[in-house]
């Protein structure tokens, strides 16, 4: 069922991105950075690029940019996360869309995932300092809005 879930997911993706293209809409994301001690938390999406990013998506009508990544996070990766801090916004027009995607920092102090969304891949724990090769373009961006001491 999870793989039929993906397969969804991804399809729809395509679909999207083919409107965006059409009609470039402006559109408000959330991202966050959860850190616990030096290491980071990235995860894959079961569609789009496959490349390691941060935690987040889309704000829903009526949600703060706080409550839209308090629950994507809960979504995504089943955590519960401290001292939550806006940094910046980052935009993006990579996906045919005027994209706004506000970066938050958090804390974790539970190294436990559990994956519940079907949007989700895959997730690991890495270095800062130390990623994988194969990381969204914007991750850079988004960890340069960190203070790392």
């Amino acid at each position: 069922m999870r793989t039929l879930i993906g397969l969804i997911y991804k399809i729809g993706y395509q679909i999207f991105k083919v409107y965006w293209f059409i009609r470039r809409p402006n559109t408000e994301g959330v991202r966050c950075i959860i850190r616990n001690g030096d290491d980071i938390l990235l995860i894959k999406h079961s569609y789009g690029s496959y490349l390691w990013n941060v935690p987040g998506g889309g704000i829903k009508k009526g949600e703060t940019r706080e409550q839209a990544i308090l629950r994507e996070i809960k979504e995504e990766v089943g955590l519960e996360v401290e001292d939550l801090v806006s940094r910046d916004s980052v935009f993006n027009t990579t996906e045919y869309k005027n994209d706004t995607i506000h970066v938050f920092v958090a804390t974790s102090h539970n190294r436990d995932v559990t994956v519940i969304s079907p949007e989700i891949r895959e997730s690991a724990w890495f270095p800062h300092k130390n990623l994988p090769p194969n990381t969204a373009p914007l991750l850079r961006r988004f960890l340069s809005l960190v203070d790392w001491s």
